[in-house]
Order: C-alpha cells, then structure tokens, then sequence
C-alpha cells in the first residue's frame, strides 16, 4: 500500500521523453515533475516524499538519492558550438552531458559511444563524461545491431567460463537415461516459424475410446541447465532471448538452445510432456505430466500446414488438432478473452541491412494451433501445481485501473468512430470488453486496438498469483520455452522436483520475478527499437513519396500518423499544415481549420508525403498531401 503524503517510499526513477519521471511501487505510479529529481537520473534508486494522492494519482520528490545505477551511459556525440555533448540514448536527466576525455581519438557527430560519469556535479551544472568505447557511425546501417545492444545493455557473446561449462555436456549420457518414460512411438511433429532453429515446443494427438490424447512435449532444458551453475547464472543474467529481425541473441549458448534441448525432427531428446485427455466434446477430462523421451517425427512451418497436402502421413492429426483449436479459441473468447490482432511488421533485409520489402506479418490458422494448445498447457501447469511450490513463477495480468479505462474512453469519445458508438460510450457500466467489442469491423480497429492494449498493465512475473486479465485466465503460468525465458526453466525445475519427490527451493522468488519481468520489459524495447530503426532506413529511400497512413495521436504541435503496410509512426507538423490556420482542441485531440471548416481527427486515413527522415532520434516528418 502506497504510504500517504508526507511519508516516503524507496524505488527506482524512470524517465520518459517529455522529462517527466515515475516511481512504481506495488503497481502503483508515483509522478514527478522535472524540478522534483534532486540531481537524480534515470535507474537511480531513490527516497521519494509523497505530497499529494488522490485515487490513483500520486506526486512525489526526491529527496534523497540512495544508489546510482550505472556510471556508464551510451549515445551519440554531438558538436555544440566548441565543445562536444553526449545526447544519451535515453533520456537520463534535464542536463547535458559535456565530454571532457575522449579516448585521445577525434569524434565526430552521429558516433556513437559508451562514457562513464567523471564526476557527480550538482545540478544544473553539465554531467562531465569521458568517454570509454567508441562503437561506430550510427548512420551506418550495418552498425544498428551494435548500437542497440549496447543501448540496451544485451550481451552478444557469452564468458568463456560458461563455454567451458557447456563444452564438457555429453549429449549421449543425457539420451541414454533409464528413468524416463519412452514415448518415441508417439506421432509428435513441431510447427514453428520458417526460421527457426530453436525448438522447443512439440505436439501429438491419439484417438481414444472416449476422445482424444493430446500430447504437449517441451523440451527438458532444466535436466540440462542445473541451478547454481555458471550457465544458470547467465540464463538468469540474460533472462530472455532476443529476436532482432533475422537474428537471435539466445538465452542460452547455441550448443543448448540449437542442439542438445532442441527439439530437432529424427533425433531423440528429452522432454517434459503433459498429457492431456479430451472427452469428444474437447472437454479436458485428466492430465498428467512427466519426464519422457521422444523423437519428432516430422518438422513443419506455419505456412506447410496452411497448405498441407490431403496425402500428407500427417494430415488427418493436423486437422484434428485443428477442430480441437478452433473450439479452445472459441470457449476461451466467449469467457472473457481479448482477441487482439495487431499486426506486426514482416521486414525483408537487402544489403547493407537496409530493408528491401516491409508488409504485415500475416496470421495464418497455424499461428491460433500452437497458441491455444501452448495457453491450454500453461493453464493447466499454474491451476494445477503452482500451489504446490513455494516461489513458482506465475505469469500476471492485472486489472486495468479505473483512471485508465476512463482515458481510454474519452480518448476513443475523441476520435472519428460513428456516433452511435460514442453513445454507446456514454454508458457508465462500460467496460473495456464491451469498449473492444464496439470498435470491432471499424476502418480505426487496428489502431484503436493498440489504443486498448496501451491501457492495459503489462503482463509481469510474480510468485504469487494474481490471474491474467487479457486471457481471462484465474490462473497462467508460462511454462513452454524455456529454452528462451527464465521463468519457464524455474517452472521446470519445480515439476521436475514433484515427479522425481526430491526439493527444489528459491532463495529470493521476488528478485527471480522482478528481474525476469524487467529484463523482458528491456528486450521487448530493444526488438521494437531495432524494429523502428529499420523501417526508418527503409523509409529514408523514399523521400519526397506519398504514403496513407492513420492519424494515431495529436498533440498542440501536430498529429502522429501509423503508416500502413510499413507500420511505423511519423510526424505531421502544424507547421507544415498551410492551407489554413488550424487550431488545437485539447478536449477532443483534433484541429481545426478556422477557413475552411477542415477537421482532422484520430482515426482519420489520410495521404501523406515524406518529407525527412532522422534514423537517430527515431522519427520522420510528414506532410499532408
């Protein structure tokens, strides 16, 4: 619980773009003003003094700094009269940064670099830096995986003491185990991406007498990856793996998350495998789970079961587990499940890694397959034996606040969706399942979907279990690749305990969550950042062009405009808007054209034309056509 004014809480301060700062504690927000951070940066742990709650808004200031986070920053250098700045990669402070030691090399603008702090000044004095790694051009595109790791702190290559460790595992003592369940003569198949090299989900399906039994193998990376190890250390430390376009920075070395654990087709391997019997109406009627051997019998890609052959060995299965899926995702929709579906840009790479070709990635049936059968495993793990263990890492959705909804609304009150609707609106017993359900089949849907998810918490580990909201699920865990998550491989662990009656306890099962939670929340931004410097590349080679595109956001400077088909954001400038004096309305985020009556809104589809793109601060300018 939140103390009240005049009392003080400890957290971590983040800052966004406009200066403002945050603390969050027990799932609440503490607002600061810039003139409230003290001489604090972003990452700093900090003693905050409420001074004012009301509902769910709460201000506070800093009061005390109690721990610096890094001494190390990253970004561009910059030439500001005589005399070089460090623009940091993300905002830090409302200071600048002075370079006053540059490795006795000559910078130049657009370098990027890593510095330490010199020396604490107290504000507003300039933060000196020197600068301790130069890392290349940032307006070299063949440099943008290097910026954003080091942005991002993502470690590429792995210490030569955790290669050693992995070096001395010997596959075949591992295959040969005795105390395991032979399920090999199992019809088991894997459907992944195209791409994939990491496998660590498989299926197979069994008529019965009374239904079926469906078989949900993942990969028994927790025989492999022991805890207090050196590479359990650094699965930790990583906590996730990366996927940047074509590339993937794993959470565990290649050896493991290619080979010995993946789930590779003709090769044995092991498994834990939950077994899941279904009556004929796709009811679960039992489950168990167990350590076992199985070999994949075949390897598919989303799209080879899209257009699977009617002579495929395997297509009756496919299409049972089809008509199983279907109903899953129909059932789990109808109790209170969101069915978003926000597209996500497919980016071809030519040379020099600049982009070739940028379309929405398309959602295929396959795609809903593995999903439901992957959300029904994870249910029946958290429901059935999270209880059982003290520390299990349960995956949460919180309720969407009050305050946040209601944004929501008048934001969706603000936009150009039909009238009817925004009576609908009106309605005090709304809530925001009803509100995604009214914006449905509409031309804004997409954008307006995006819009619905902002106001929603972010997904989070905990030890205790809160439910996910957006699944309609009471209890979910995730429990299907631990191959590249750090919370399924601790889930592992705990079964692997159960069936084997042994004892596996966690020191600190809230460092394990919160650690786990914030270094998805770090790699989510550096896939989405590596995303968006890619589609401004793309976008750089057509200046001067006309895109359509959606108006997503106003502000008193102008409007954001998503793309499509490239799905990016850009920016249109008041500024530029001279074919009348528009003005601004706060209340609804649209303009207004004093002349001739225009009106601009978002969800309006409009045709704009490129006029600049800035690949270093992440944003290109438009202008209506």
């Amino acid at each position: 619980m939140t103390p009240p004014p005049g009392l003080f809480i400890i957290g971590k301060l983040e800052l966004i773009k406009s200066g403002r700062g945050f603390i969050f504690e027990d799932n609440k927000k503490i607002s600061l003003g810039s003139g409230h951070f003290n001489g604090a940066l972003h990452g700093d742990y900090v003693k905050v003094k409420i001074i004012y709650e009301f509902e769910d808004k709460i201000n506070g200031e800093i009061v005390e700094i109690l721990s610096r986070s890094n001494n190390l920053i990253q970004g561009n250098v910059k030439k500001l009269h005589n005399r070089y700045i460090l623009e940091p990669s993300i905002k830090l402070c409302n200071r600048k940064f002075k370079i006053v030691e540059m490795q006795g090399k000559p910078l130049e603008d657009f370098c990027w670099v890593e510095a330490e702090i010199v020396d604490w000044v107290n504000p507003p004095s300039d933060i000196p830096v020197r600068i301790t790694k130069i890392i290349g051009d940032s307006n070299n595109p063949l440099m943008d995986l290097k910026i954003i790791t080091s942005k991002y702190g993502i470690a590429r290559d792995f210490p030569q003491e955790v290669i050693d460790e992995v070096d001395k595992i010997d596959n075949n003592d591992i295959i040969n185990q005795k105390n395991r369940i032979d399920l090999t003569h199992l019809r088991v198949i894997t459907i992944d991406p195209e791409s994939a090299k990491d496998h660590d989900d498989a299926i197979s399906i069994k008529k019965t007498e009374n239904g079926f039994e469906i078989g949900i193998h993942i990969a028994d990376v927790a025989e492999i990856v022991k805890a207090n190890t050196k590479l359990d250390a650094e699965a930790f430390k990583r906590g996730t793996s990366v996927y940047l376009i074509d590339q993937c920075i794993p959470m565990l070395p290649e050896k493991i998350s290619n080979g010995i654990c993946s789930l590779k087709e003709n090769e044995k391997r092991l498994s834990l495998s939950l077994i899941v019997n279904l009556n004929k109406q796709y009811e679960v009627i039992s489950h168990t789970i167990v350590e076992s051997i199985i070999e994949v019998k075949q390897k598919y890609s989303y799209s080879d079961i899209v257009n699977i052959d009617k002579d495929d060995e395997y297509y009756t299965d496919i299409k049972q587990f089809e008509k199983i899926t279907k109903f899953l995702r129909k059932k789990r929709i109808q109790s209170g499940s969101f069915d978003f579906n926000i597209l996500e840009p497919e980016i071809e790479m030519g040379e020099n890694d600049i982009p070739i070709s940028i379309k929405p990635k398309k959602i295929l049936k396959s795609h809903h397959l593995i999903e439901e059968l992957m959300l029904l495993a994870n249910k029946i793990i958290a429901k059935e034996y999270g209880a059982k263990f003290k520390g299990f890492q349960y995956r949460n959705h919180e309720t969407p606040k009050r305050t946040d909804i209601l944004e929501l609304k008048q934001v969706l009150f603000r936009s150009n969706i039909p009238k009817d609707i925004k009576k609908k609106l009106l309605k005090s017993n709304i809530n925001l399942k009803k509100m995604f359900n009214l914006i449905k089949g509409l031309k804004a849907e997409r954008l307006l979907e995006h819009l619905a998810l902002r106001a929603m918490p972010k997904a989070n580990y905990s030890h205790k279990n809160a439910g996910h909201f957006g699944l309609g699920f009471k209890y979910y865990c995730h429990f299907t690749s631990p191959i590249r998550r750090y919370p399924d491989l601790i889930v592992h662990r705990f079964l692997k305990s159960m069936i084997n009656n042994s004892t596996y306890l966690i020191e600190n099962p809230k460092n394990i969550s919160q650690e786990s939670s914030r270094l998805e929340v770090n790699a989510m931004r550096a896939e989405r950042d590596y995303v968006k410097r890619k589609q401004l590349r793309y976008l750089n080679n057509y200046i001067g062009n006309v895109f359509q595109g959606i108006i997503s956001g106003a502000n008193p400077k102008g409007f954001f405009v998503q793309i499509n088909d490239i799905l990016v954001d850009g920016f249109v400038s008041l500024k530029s808007m001279t074919d009348d004096y528009y003005l601004f309305n706060r209340s609804t985020l649209s303009f207004y054209g004093r002349r001739y009556k225009h009106e601009y809104h978002i969800g309006d589809i409009i045709e704009i034309k490129l006029l600049h793109v800035n690949i270093q601060n992440a944003f290109a300018d438009f202008e209506i056509t």
